[in-house]
């Protein structure tokens, strides 16, 4: 998904190299997941998120502009 795969970039041009190895580690986790699932967390379309610091990237993804 192209959207996606602009979303996820962005975040590792901008964040991921200074990023605390926690959050790192939960952005590896995240791109395990599949695509639908990642946007929807991203769209508030689940708004059931995981807990932790997936969830807290998750966020962050969210709400980049």
């Amino acid at each position: 998904m192209k959207e996606l795969d602009i979303v996820l970039n962005r975040y590792l041009d901008r964040d991921y190299a200074e990023a605390p190895e926690s959050e790192r580690l939960a952005f590896q986790t995240l791109l395990d997941q599949e695509d639908p699932v990642i946007w929807a967390w991203l769209l508030g379309i689940d708004t059931q998120l995981p807990d932790g610091a997936l969830g807290d990237v998750i966020r962050k993804l969210a709400n980049a502009g």
